[in-house]
């Protein structure tokens, strides 16, 4: 690896170091390395391994195919391990649901309370059609009887009790 500015080319071999070690926690044929910036035997011996395990061309150096694919299969572990991406579920702080309203916030809603309703005996069951009736009421109604929550329909603190209470239910 050739560089002009020092301070860069150590960040940039900081990087390498870093992808190849949490490549090597899945392939067992890659050293662990230390991440500090020199690019010393042991990171071109690395390099080289990766590049044989991947069908690269075999250099010890780090050109532009294997960055691409040192980061393209760190990025995948990376990726593999991270949590799922959650949803909102109101498609705003400000907006209430109420009977009558329709479509994906209310899917969500009859979702969580269907969940909630196999746990907790007075919480009843719900259809789920994405149409906030009279049953998706009463029970969400429950829900905020039981939180000690005011007010009409599903505004973002409801949101937020019946949520919280769903999560503690998944664990």
């Amino acid at each position: 690896m050739e560089m002009q500015n020092p301070a860069n080319y150590r960040q940039v071999v900081r990087e390498v170091q870093m992808f190849l070690r949490e490549i090597a926690y899945h392939e067992k044929r890659l050293p662990l390395l230390s991440i500090d910036g020199i690019y010393s035997q042991k990171v071109a011996q690395a390099v080289s391994i990766f590049q044989e395990i991947n069908g690269l061309p075999v250099t010890g150096e780090v050109n532009e195919t294997t960055w691409n694919e040192i980061y393209r299969q760190y990025k995948t572990l990376v990726a593999a391990k991270a949590p799922p991406a959650s949803i909102i579920g109101l498609p705003s702080p400000n907006t209430v649901l109420r009977i009558g309203d329709t479509g994906p916030s209310v899917y969500y809603l009859q979702i969580m309370l269907n969940e909630l309703a196999k746990i907790y005996n007075n919480i009843s069951a719900v259809d789920i059609t994405g149409i906030y009736d009279r049953k998706t009421h009463n029970a969400v109604e429950t829900v905020k009887q039981s939180a000690n929550l005011n007010g009409q329909g599903v505004d973002r603190f409801t949101w937020d009790a019946i949520a919280s209470l769903y999560n503690t239910s998944l664990k």
